[in-house]
């Protein structure tokens, strides 16, 4: 028996196990539909065309731009000259957006951020909800080129949590990094910077224990039961370093201020030091002056500063030379006298060159400087007679002479020392 042929009407089976079903219509239930006001999600209308295409067997690249036409709309359907993929790129180029969806973009992140803020570590369900949309766009951004570091996802994920939070996370991190760096071997170059001690993956593992844990789930709950019985002991022994480092650098800076401090304190008394001094010489050069002044105005009044003085002092305070015009400091017969090593100056008081005698002052006959003149003059006729050649005498008032004389019988010479004036 031969059984009938097939209708007319019917498709043929082009390829694919399943070519005697047809596609769901457009709009109906399950079908796949794409809404314009969220191009965001043309992918995955896309996509799912696709399985239905290998699902029914449509393979011709006509038929399937024809299908993908009437699922979206006219005006996608009349794209024409060009195959699948060529048509599918330049349907997803009219989309910006659904561009940026295969990319991933920070301000995605932020808004899964900002819709997922301030969790405690009972809020396991939104917590989970976080995890899935962060590791979403975490997956895009990092596709080369990178647009976030990892970093700053770390910041961004442990801000979505509470404080408190957040800290539980940060501790049982530092246990388990302590931990591993004793286990490692010393020369391991694979420590994190301290800038970014922290790699995302394992921050949000952590939360996700953590959380579990209270939630009563058990995944990982061997280490978190690890985490829990050295927290408090690493928790205390970290907390007591950072003490300790804390106060030495408190120290530190407390004695590095002192220092300072005192080091300005030292230059304000120096400064201050000098201007009382000059105020103090100023002080006593304008009483000096009044006590004169006043001397001359009432002959009754006496000064105290000349009443038991031996020397004459001028108007102006140089008693060296009784000059007026400057002080004995600065007189410039005292100068000359030191840089002719007739006296030397120690301290505040003068000496005589040659025998170290104190120079005395002057009295109502005789100026400092004449005094010292005249017995520079008195030494130096001393000394010059001692040296006199043969049958030569110096002559000098109130000195006696020394005559050097040669010797005939031995061809030397001697002297003859006179007590009185000799002329030759």
């Amino acid at each position: 028996m031969v059984e009938p042929q097939s209708s007319s009407t019917e498709e043929p089976a082009i390829t694919g196990r399943s070519s005697q079903k047809t596609m769901p219509l457009p709009g109906s239930r399950g079908a796949p539909f794409l809404d314009k006001s969220k191009p965001i999600e043309l992918l995955q209308f896309i996509d799912q065309m696709e399985d239905l295409f290998e699902e029914y067997g449509i393979h011709n690249d006509q038929d399937k731009k024809k299908k993908l036409g009437k699922y979206a709309d006219q005006q996608t359907e009349s794209e024409d000259g060009i195959d699948f993929a060529e048509f599918k790129k330049a349907l997803i180029d009219d989309y910006p957006e659904a561009q940026m969806a295969r990319k991933g973009t920070l301000t995605a992140l932020k808004n899964v951020c900002r819709e997922n803020s301030r969790l405690l570590e009972g809020n396991y369900a939104q917590l989970k909800t976080l995890i899935r949309s962060f590791r979403a766009q975490q997956k895009l951004l990092l596709v080369p080129p990178v647009l976030v570091s990892n970093r700053e996802l770390v910041d961004m994920f442990l801000g979505c949590l509470r404080e408190s939070f957040a800290s539980q996370v940060r501790s049982s991190l530092n246990i388990e990094q302590t931990r591993d760096r004793k286990q490692k071997d010393k020369e391991d170059t694979s420590v994190r910077q301290p800038e970014d001690p922290y790699d995302i993956l394992d921050v949000i593992d952590r939360a996700e224990t953590i959380a579990g844990h209270l939630h009563g789930n058990s995944h990982d709950q061997a280490v978190v039961t690890r985490s829990n019985t050295t927290q408090a002991q690493t928790g205390r022994t970290l907390c007591k370093h950072e003490h300790t480092i804390k106060t030495e650098s408190n120290e530190l800076d407390e004695l590095r201020n002192i220092t300072v401090n005192f080091a300005d304190q030292v230059k304000i008394e120096q400064k201050q030091n000098a201007e009382f001094r000059n105020i103090v010489q100023n002080t006593q050069i304008e009483m000096k002056k009044l006590l004169e002044t006043l001397a001359q105005q009432q002959p009754g009044v006496s000064n105290p500063q000349t009443k038991h003085a031996t020397y004459k002092m001028t108007s102006d305070g140089c008693w060296y030379f009784e000059e007026q015009g400057h002080f004995t400091m600065n007189c410039p017969h005292r100068e000359e006298h030191l840089n002719q090593k007739k006296i030397k100056l120690l301290g505040h008081k003068l000496y005589f060159m040659h025998n170290n005698t104190a120079v005395p002052r002057g009295n109502s006959k005789k100026s400092c400087k004449q005094i010292i003149e005249d017995t520079c003059r008195h030494v130096s006729v001393v000394q010059n007679n001692m040296f006199a050649e043969p049958g030569e005498v110096y002559k000098q008032e109130s000195v006696p002479g020394i005559l050097r004389l040669p010797d005939s019988s031995n061809g030397n010479e001697f002297s003859v020392f006179t007590n009185q004036i000799h002329n030759t």
